[in-house]
């Protein structure tokens, strides 16, 4: 997997969860220092839910980039370092100044590790994803319907084996090694077990034109009610047009 700074890991987190860490950590704080210890640190993390986002080499190296001389970790600096990922230090003293709100491009880095791969690797799975399609175009088989039966939750992701088993159920017949390395390719919560089907299905079963003007129409602004043409609003029939184009004449 591709790796991250502990810092940009728990920045776009806390992007991501809209949250603060820093009156957390003020509640071990009673003379407002600035500082706490790792016990401490370590508690507010877990009460942030974002404890299980980082391992012990991780956690060990964040405390070393924030750690006095005796010991104690600075969290008001941690803070201001996190905060700058959806804020702007001082923008009071720069009133032209213009800014942006995050977006999903700002937490996607730590919501989203795949597994890095070789160049021969990434060739292969093009390869296999090209079969795939093929088959799904010709025999136009169904894919979503039945990776949503084994996602319950509705997460969008499917573990390895029942990734495996939905294929051979869809009638994709694959070696263990292509299946495992297609599997790997779509694994992008930073392990090797969780395979993002959504991802995968855009791929190998996007949607054609008429399926993607029905969603631009779905997600389309709401427009109000027209007039009608020949017709007021309250229901008389307008003048024909005199000029003879046979369009009724506006009231």
């Amino acid at each position: 997997h591709n790796t991250l700074h502990p810092l940009s890991k728990i920045q776009s987190k806390v992007v991501e969860k809209r949250v603060r860490l820093y009156e957390h950590f003020q509640d071990f704080d009673a003379l407002r220092k600035g500082v706490c210890t790792v016990g401490q640190t370590k508690t507010v993390f877990t009460m942030m839910n974002i404890a299980k986002e980082l391992d012990r080499s991780e956690f060990e190296m964040l405390m070393q980039a924030y750690m006095r001389d005796d010991g104690m970790f600075c969290y008001k600096q941690f803070c201001a370092d996190v905060d700058r990922g959806f804020t702007t230090p001082h923008l009071e003293k720069d009133p032209l100044a213009v800014t942006t709100m995050p977006d999903a491009s700002s937490t996607w880095p730590g919501r989203r590790n795949r597994i890095a791969m070789s160049g021969n690797q990434a060739n292969r799975v093009a390869e296999i994803e090209d079969k795939i399609r093929s088959r799904v175009r010709k025999r136009g088989v169904h894919l979503k319907p039945t990776f949503q039966d084994f996602d319950k939750v509705k997460r969008g992701h499917v573990t390895r084996g029942q990734f495996s088993r939905i294929m051979g159920m869809l009638g994709f017949e694959l070696d263990e090694a292509s299946m495992g390395l297609l599997a790997s390719a779509y694994c992008d919560l930073g392990n090797h077990h969780e395979v993002n089907y959504v991802d995968f299905l855009a791929s190998v079963d996007p949607p054609d034109e008429m399926q993607m003007a029905a969603m631009e129409s779905m997600q389309a602004p709401h427009k109000g009610h027209l007039c009608s043409q020949y017709f007021d609003a309250r229901g008389t029939a307008r003048p024909m047009d005199i000029t003879g184009t046979g369009f009724p004449m506006s009231a």
